[in-house]
């Protein structure tokens, strides 16, 4: 698994002078540096060197940790280096400078020995889709190819996302199974895909395959839509047949360690009406779960309904949004002259996508739909916007400011995927969930987050750690469709100079002799990141954030 993104902090230099009157002199000791923090590749690297300006004027530099290694010292400067590393993790350790009673530490951070930089990659040889693993482990999907005689073949391909291994299974005769598109893939590398002669075929990284089994008391093939990070529980839907003479219905489900389970359905249909298989028309579908595996959610599929529920940590279902939720009856013409009973609903929808939901499952995204009866009393007026949930607090986020939008995913923390349109949306920004402070386009987010430029795309899922973001992107201007992609952020190498770092460190002061404390200034740093330039170059570009805040 990848570590996160590392950026790059440097403190910039606040100094103060202290002095007070004791009956005697005071005396002021402090040090301060050229760079405060320092990162190196995991091998390979040129040394660098510090300055050092201080009173008084003896100074010593230590290192906490042999790998880190002073080779010079002058009267105002030392160059270190650091030993290739050896393990397969980031590794920091710390240089204690020292001059009288003022010390400053400087913070040195090694990249694991294989760093590589944060990266965007197309699935152009998938047919109909990719799939995430939960945790962005693996990516999976399939290819199709003719034999001699015209016979077609199916390939499935499983993508170990941070070394590129392709594990590669088939070919599959059409004979026996044809690929509909690939449903859900575990972080254990366990792929499920649909088939339209068939149901849900699981293939594993070992080769093994086989058909997942109807449940009892269900009358149709499962089908699995989204699993969670351990892959000890999947979700998605079944056909059920009904008692009441209504037909079948669309039944939520779990499996736990391979065990299907029924899930509640809500007590009303959307719209409001008492549960009877009438009403619900097409029952309710499973559609994804948190990576953790708490919250599950799914949508109603009552015509153009497309309802969105979840179920809580207790397994009760809900509709998502209760808190904004309004039914409205309404008398609504049929065309000829007559009235019937109807219920406009202002909620929350969501459609078929599983990667609806944050990884802690704190969060869900969906789309606030509004309607209103039209002049005629017989059309319906609707308007889209973007809408985040929180399952902890029970209170919904609507983001109204940019027309009609859906929201797409969500991270952890509350930063929102909102697709510019009302479905299948080729672009998106990204919003603070709770402040609604737009955070940027999704090209912006992207490089603020990875370091890379993409084109312009609908972001969707995104991992525990940020450390991959899936999405999609138009095929071309003149080609309609869409391609699913992913961002992958391995730690990010330093330049090739061996190191980032820059900016003037701290400047860190002790008053010997009596008096009050001197207060201590805290700086927001600056943030350096790296950008691709057009001659294939790393350039830096700084964000300048200071805010001095003094203490006692």
């Amino acid at each position: 698994m990848f570590k996160r993104l590392r950026i790059i902090f440097v403190i910039v230099a606040a100094a103060f002078a202290w002095a007070c009157n004791n009956g005697g002199s005071t005396e002021t000791h402090y040090i301060k540096l050229s760079d405060s923090a320092l990162t190196f590749n995991g091998a390979g690297n040129a040394s660098r060197t510090v300055t050092v300006a201080s009173s008084p004027a003896d100074w010593k530099a230590e290192p906490a940790v042999s790998w880190i290694k002073i080779t010079e010292t002058g009267k105002n400067s030392f160059v270190l280096t650091v030993d290739d590393s050896n393990v397969a993790e980031e590794r920091e350790g710390i240089i204690t400078v020292t001059a009288g009673q003022a010390t400053v530490e400087v913070k040195v951070s090694q990249l694991p020995m294989d760093t590589e930089f944060a990266r965007f990659r197309t699935m152009y040889e998938y047919e109909n889709g990719m799939v995430m693993s939960p945790s962005g482990k693996y990516a999976g999907g399939f290819y199709a190819t003719l034999d001699e005689d015209g016979s077609l073949f199916y390939h499935a391909v499983v993508t170990e996302v941070e070394t590129d291994r392709k594990y590669e299974f088939g070919p599959y005769p059409m004979s026996l199974f044809e690929f509909g598109y690939p449903n859900a893939i575990t972080d254990q590398g366990t792929i499920v895909f649909s088939t339209k002669t068939a149901g849900n075929y699981v293939i594993n990284l070992d080769g093994t395959y086989y058909e997942l089994a109807t449940p009892t008391g269900m009358s149709a093939h499962p089908s699995v839509a989204s699993t969670s990070a351990d892959g000890n529980v999947w979700v998605g839907y079944a056909m059920k047949s009904m008692n009441d003479g209504h037909g079948s219905l669309y039944w939520p489900l779990k499996w736990v360690d391979g065990e299907a389970q029924e899930l509640k359905m809500p007590a009303t249909s959307y719209r409001g009406e008492e549960y009877t298989s009438a009403q619900f028309l097409n029952g309710v579908m499973a559609r994804g779960i948190s990576a953790n595996g708490e919250i599950i959610y799914g949508s109603t599929w009552d015509n153009f309904d497309f309802g969105m529920v979840y179920w809580d940590r207790s397994g009760e279902p809900h509709f998502v949004g209760e808190d904004v939720r309004k039914v409205k009856p309404v008398q609504r013409s049929d065309g000829m002259g007559d009235y019937y009973d109807y219920n406009l609903v202002d909620g929350i929808i969501c459609y078929a996508s599983a990667s609806q939901v944050s990884p802690n499952g704190k969060w869900l995204a969906g789309t606030y739909r509004k309607e209103e009866l039209a002049d005629d009393e017989m059309s319906i007026e609707e308007t889209y916007y973007a809408a985040f949930f929180n399952t902890e607090t029970g209170t919904t986020y609507i983001i109204d400011e940019y027309g009609p939008t859906t929201a797409c995913g969500v991270t952890d923390d509350g930063e929102g995927f909102v697709g510019i349109g009302s479905s299948m949306c080729t672009s998106s920004i990204v919003v603070d969930v709770e402040t609604g402070i737009k955070l940027g386009t999704a090209q912006e987010w992207v490089y603020d987050t990875f370091g890379i430029y993409v084109p312009d795309c609908r972001l969707e899922l995104c991992c525990a750690g940020k450390e991959v973001i899936t999405g999609a992107t138009p095929l071309s201007d003149a080609i309609l469709g869409l391609v699913d992609g992913f961002f992958s952020a391995p730690p990010r190498a330093g330049t090739s100079g061996g190191g980032l770092g820059g900016g003037a460190a701290p400047r860190r002061e002790t008053t010997v002799g009596a008096g009050p404390t001197p207060p201590r200034y805290c700086l927001y740093p600056f943030r350096i990141l790296l950008r691709d330039v057009p001659d294939g170059r790393l350039g830096l570009r700084k964000h300048a954030r200071m805010s001095a805040v003094a203490s006692a």
